[in-house]
């Protein structure tokens, strides 16, 4: 997306969820990544913080990097200024509040945002970050199936692929995730946080 340099190794790639923490789903996902010894990155909405604090200091436990994906999930290029910068900042403060470090990202949700997003994010020292690869695993028509070809079709050194594991029943992205990540280890990938992806 131009404004930031990959580091190291091309071959790094990083996977990145949003909208949890949710019970039944974020839980698995830690599970998997663990076995797998990955660091993923979650981009948490603030208000499912609130609601499950246990799943969300779990994360940090397990040593996965927290960003801010807003504390509602709004469309941010329609609200004003004022809601925008509420939006985000808070959900920062949030993300400190229960234990977490302060955020480098902001993801809008959407992929929704104009000039007074990017200027808020950088008033708040937050890099603004949008995604490469995105099987909409979140929709009807997805399966696990498609999920992995997706991905796997389209992968290249230095994506950001997007998942969901908050927001909804999870299944086909939980039932994908250790056959992506297996593929993409058989060509050669190596799996990094988004800070360690973009320096």
């Amino acid at each position: 997306s131009g404004s930031y340099s990959l580091a190291g190794n091309y071959k790094n790639i990083a996977l990145t969820f949003d909208d949890g923490p949710w019970p039944g789903s974020t839980e698995k996902i830690i599970d998997i990544l663990s076995k797998e010894k990955i660091k993923a990155t979650f981009f948490m909405t603030a208000r499912h913080i609130r609601e499950y604090p246990e799943i969300f200091k779990s994360l940090i436990k397990n040593g996965h990097e927290i960003e801010s994906h807003t504390v509602n999930h709004p469309m941010l290029a329609r609200l004003s200024e004022k809601r925008q910068k509420e939006e985000i900042q808070k959900s920062c403060e949030i993300i400190i509040q229960f234990g977490g470090k302060k955020p480098k990202f902001i993801r809008p949700p959407y992929r929704s945002f104009n000039q007074r997003t990017i200027k808020i994010a950088k008033d708040l020292d937050l890099t603004l970050v949008t995604w490469d690869i995105d099987p909409k695993d979140w929709s009807n028509g997805a399966n696990s199936q498609s999920i992995q070809q997706h991905i796997i079709k389209r992968v290249h050194p230095g994506a950001i692929i997007l998942l969901h594991d908050g927001g909804g029943n999870r299944q086909k992205t939980i039932k994908a995730l250790p056959k992506i990540i297996s593929k993409l280890k058989a060509k050669g990938y190596s799996f990094v946080t988004l800070s360690e992806l973009i320096k």
